[in-house]
């Protein structure tokens, strides 16, 4: 597909077809994933659709809760008098704020009729909390009017940008151990990209002299969360006769007459953490062996072409690996427009393509797939201005995409994009 949503929505699409047709049941179908965080696209899709669908062993994105405490924050950054955002974060990330202490400033908003950061700066400077506590509220109360003032005259990415960054979650859930603190932040960056796609093209208006007029973007908030809210919570089903969406490490030990896998590619599956590390990777292969053969009828493997990436659109991603070391014979390609794709990688076809040369490379685990006739065929000789020279020994990906593994004398094997000035054949090639 093009980018995260087109792919979304082919996954929808076909599940309507099948729904609308009678040949599967919702409950039948399973949407796979490696990260938590690819649910977002997928649930907006559903959404919009009228699909209902089920997150199984997990809550959908808007209710996790590092994504809770964060659009508590920028809630808390528009409106510090906001009682329920502040209940949740006074204390997240932890910074010393006891019970005791939190209803001390309760009973004072109570008494005085206020809000609760009212009462907690009334508290702040009677001194009705114990020296402990204070510090820590007084750093509570300068981080989140520093953040509010940075959010001034900003976008609404830029103020998710503040709530993950700047009240210390990121740097939070960085501490926690094994993949909970790698998915809790791949949900938060998420919420970065859904920011940024709710936002748009930024568009100021301009006042008699013609100049810009910055406003500030409360309301583009506000309308993001109920637009959030309601799409997430009318078609999320706790019905068995719902669309089961889940990560690849949920659905060990479950089947299902139709699967998807989708984001199949490099960086995201395999992992990017799993490129340095020969284990992690082999790990992450095992785990596509799982996705695929939790599939009993049909099985269908997508990735995109674009995907977004901290509130940026990034292009030109590569598909996995796992997919090259697949029997060809075994697949059909669903082939987008013309429109969609550079006419050397899809045609318009649902047919078997025609066959790759491939050659296995003696200790690759992956399959090279160069063709013959290429300028970059497999053992030529090149040469790099800044690694020297080295002999091709791999390859994955097409046309602009095409990269190269490269053994160099000096430094061993480097992956490099074909398509750069620096890399010219050898002498001797």
């Amino acid at each position: 597909a093009h980018t995260e949503f087109d792919e979304a929505r082919y996954v929808v699409e076909k599940c309507q077809d099948w729904l609308g047709e009678g040949i599967y049941n919702p409950s039948e179908i399973a949407i796979l994933y490696r990260n938590n965080a690819q649910s977002r696209v997928l649930e907006q899709v559903f959404s919009e659709r009228s699909v209902p669908y089920r997150i199984y062993g997990g809550p959908r994105f808007y209710d996790r809760m590092e994504i809770r405490n964060a659009l508590a924050y920028m809630k808390l950054i528009y409106d510090p008098h906001s009682d329920v955002a502040f209940e949740r974060v006074v204390n997240t990330p932890p910074r010393g704020v006891g019970a005791r202490t939190l209803e001390v400033v309760r009973e004072t908003a109570e008494q005085k009729d206020c809000s609760l950061w009212s009462a907690l700066e009334e508290a702040l400077e009677l001194r009705t909390v114990n020296s402990r506590a204070k510090g820590s509220l007084k750093s509570f109360v300068e981080q989140t009017k520093e953040m509010a003032e940075s959010a001034r005259h900003r976008s609404l990415e830029d103020v998710a940008r503040i709530a993950v960054y700047d009240s210390g979650l990121w740097e939070y859930h960085g501490k926690e151990k094994g993949e909970a603190g790698h998915a809790r932040r791949e949900n938060l960056e998420e919420l970065i990209n859904a920011c940024a796609q709710f936002q748009g093209p930024p568009v100021l208006p301009l006042d008699a002299n013609g100049e810009p007029v910055v406003e500030d973007d409360s309301q583009k908030l506000r309308d993001f969360l109920d637009q959030a809210m309601l799409d997430a919570g009318e078609y999320q089903s706790s019905d068995q006769e719902a669309i089961n969406m889940m990560t690849l490490h949920s659905a060990k030990g479950l089947e299902f007459p139709v699967v998807f896998i989708v984001g199949m590619e490099e960086d995201l599956f395999p992992h990017a953490t799993a490129f340095s590390d020969r284990d992690a990777e082999e790990e992450e292969r095992r785990l596509a062996y799982v996705g695929i053969t939790r599939s009993m009828r049909l099985l269908f493997l997508t990735h995109s072409s674009s995907r977004a990436r901290f509130g940026t659109q990034r292009s030109s991603r590569l598909p996995s690996r796992f997919l090259d070391e697949l029997p060809q014979e075994e697949l059909s390609f669903v082939r987008r427009s013309k429109r969609d794709f550079p006419a050397d990688v899809f045609s318009t076809s649902s047919r078997t393509p025609r066959r790759r040369k491939r050659t296995r490379v003696p200790g690759s685990t992956s399959t090279a797939s160069l063709n013959v006739h290429s300028p970059w065929s497999l053992g030529t000789e090149v040469v790099h201005s800044t690694f020297g020279t080295g002999t091709i020994v791999n390859s994955k990906g097409e046309g602009n995409s095409l990269q190269l593994q490269i053994e160099f004398s000096h430094l061993g094997r480097k992956w490099i994009l074909a398509d750069t000035p620096h890399l010219r054949k050898g002498t001797h090639s």
